[in-house]
């Protein structure tokens, strides 16, 4: 049998009977329920992208707002150097 997707934290459990990151007890109901990894439905995916990419654009487009904001507040005057 290949092992349990915790229903609690998520995590795959090497034990059949506990989660090992969490410590929770699995029932006989918990393990009818439980997914085990083999048949996980989670996705790793974010729309049409994977997590990964989705963010690795997160980050881009953070920065550029970063910027974006240095840029307009040093354009104006009203800058960190208050000149």
């Amino acid at each position: 049998m290949s092992a349990i997707i915790c229903p609690f934290c998520g995590k795959e459990s090497a034990a059949e009977d506990h989660c090992t990151k969490c410590r929770t007890r699995f029932t006989k109901e918990i393990r009818a329920a439980a997914f085990t990894v083999d048949n996980d439905p989670r996705s790793d995916r974010i729309g049409p992208v994977s997590t990964k990419t989705a963010k690795i654009f997160c980050w881009v487009v953070l920065g550029l707002l970063l910027v974006a904001f240095v840029l307009a507040t040093e354009l104006t005057g009203n800058g960190v150097t208050g000149h």
